[in-house]
């Protein structure tokens, strides 16, 4: 099982995929002190934030790909997977890149 939960609600263990990390969305809606592209909603941040994995995995972005597969293979094995992110609020709502690499990683399982 993959959830994906925000980084300030969630107590347990998980693996972060925010800004910083392999797998932080490049793009937001919002001002950020990090280096991003600026969008006008969280809705397209997250629909370039697709566009550009499936792009870096073709492209054979080696951090990326070694990132997922870890994902992957914690929930092969029946792990809960945790995907640690600020976008969800703290009952699980909310636009998130979080969900679209949940859906990459389980229609691999």
């Amino acid at each position: 099982m993959i959830n994906v939960v925000n980084k300030r609600h969630f107590n347990g263990v998980g693996t972060y995929i925010g800004r910083g990390s392999a797998l932080g969305n490049p793009y937001s809606s919002k001002p950020s002190s990090y280096n991003v592209i600026r969008t006008n909603s969280p809705e397209i941040s997250v629909k370039l934030f697709e566009q550009y994995l499936l792009e870096e995995l073709k492209g054979g972005n080696t951090l990326i790909r070694n990132a997922l597969n870890d994902i992957w293979k914690q929930a092969k094995a029946g792990r809960t997977v945790n995907l640690v992110c600020f976008c969800k609020d703290k009952h699980g709502n909310g636009v998130c890149h979080g969900d679209v690499i949940k859906k990459i990683v389980e229609s691999k399982l």
